[in-house]
């Protein structure tokens, strides 16, 4: 280990040599252990700051951040240790370190650590390294108030694509953001802004309310299923024909088969319902040009349902986390409706997100390719 008492002694690691010219360290060689020397050089001397009884805490976090990162290191990103001998990534380590150190927030800390790594991938002078620089910076200035409105904020802006399965785990993933909301107040909301991760004026709204937004983009979810006359004229649309026993007609296997991968049809109660979120993923699924035709007709069959009430789309989501009450509450109020995430709130609201939903969403879903 460095010895604490004169940040120029040499590593006891025998193909290492470490140079100090002000304050950037160089060590040639680097080993995963020879990180948590470099972090102890570059923040010792602000440790040095406290007093005496505080110190001992300092210490004790830059311990575990220290340990934090040399396990993460190791797993995701040695083949890159080598640039923690460039200044950039040691400012980068300086300020999570000390952003941990301040703080004492476990759950901050391991986020810290994993925008350092993020960091450590990305390349010098490019946008992306620049929001990891400024989220490094910012993060530990959020409380957990402050972090459950912006998770919340990036939530609401994203579409979901997939089954109506995997729509409700992802309408539940949530729930431990949620819970939260109920605390927050005008003041963390006007505090979000401050720090830079949200901008907004109030009376220019930049959403419906949450619960019409949810009606347009996932429109199949929150709809009745069809049944009476909505049944017997999808089951038209489709080709087929009613008959005693249940239903025939000319509609190929291979149309019925592709039909019924996205619709659920119980003859016997003579409903029919979708088992995709909205018109979009429709579109997406028969999107080839043998299945122009089949489109169209599901395209007429999605027409001929009937949207939930407001009401009956908070109830369905209440449903699965009783928290989504204070979502509701939260994302309706006019401060908040008129407010958007910048790009580093997103950066850093989809970490999160990720996380929680153990799905992959990068910030290029807020922004698209282009």
């Amino acid at each position: 280990m460095l010895n604490k008492e004169n940040s120029q002694s040499v590593s006891n690691n025998k193909n290492s040599t470490i140079n100090q010219a002000a304050r950037d360290i160089v060590i040639n060689g680097l080993q995963p252990c020879d990180v948590v020397q470099i972090v102890n050089t570059i923040v010792a001397s602000k440790l040095a700051e406290y007093a005496a009884n505080a110190q001992l805490t300092a210490r004790e976090r830059l311990d575990a951040f220290e340990e934090k990162l040399l396990e993460e290191v190791s797993k995701k990103v040695k083949g890159k240790i080598n640039r923690f001998n460039e200044p950039e990534i040691q400012f980068a380590t300086r300020e999570a370190a000390l952003g941990f150190v301040r703080s004492g927030d476990e759950t901050q800390g391991e986020e810290l650590v994993d925008l350092l790594i993020e960091r450590i991938k990305a390349e010098e002078h490019t946008t992306e390294q620049n929001l990891i620089d400024q989220a490094i910076r910012i993060l530990p200035t959020l409380s957990v108030k402050s972090m459950a409105i912006l998770i919340t904020l990036a939530y609401r802006d994203l579409f979901f694509h997939g089954d109506n399965g995997q729509y409700k785990e992802w309408l539940s993933c949530i729930s431990p953001v949620l819970q939260e909301l109920s605390k927050v107040k005008s003041l963390d909301v006007a505090y979000l802004q401050q720090t830079g991760c949200a901008f907004g004026v109030q009376g220019i709204n930049a959403h419906d309310s949450f619960e019409v937004d949810l009606l347009k983009n996932e429109d199949l979810f929150f709809a009745h299923e069809l049944k009476g006359t909505q049944y017997h004229d999808a089951i038209r649309i489709l080709g087929l024909t009613e008959v005693e026993n249940g239903i025939t007609g000319f509609c190929s296997v291979d149309d019925l088969k592709k039909a019924l991968s996205v619709l659920i049809l119980n003859v016997k109660e003579k409903t029919i319902a979708f088992k995709v979120t909205s018109t979009r993923a429709l579109v997406d699924f028969f999107d080839k040009d043998d299945d122009k035709e089949l489109l169209a007709k599901m395209e007429q069959i999605t027409k001929l349902k009937t949207p939930f009430s407001m009401a009956k789309v908070r109830e369905c989501l209440m449903e699965l986390s009783p928290f989504w009450k204070d979502g509701f509450e939260l994302l309706n109020k006019g401060n908040v409706v008129a407010l958007k995430p910048t790009a580093v709130g997103y950066y850093i609201a989809c970490r999160q997100l990720a996380k929680l939903s153990g799905r992959t969403i990068g910030i290029d879903l807020f922004y698209g390719q282009g």
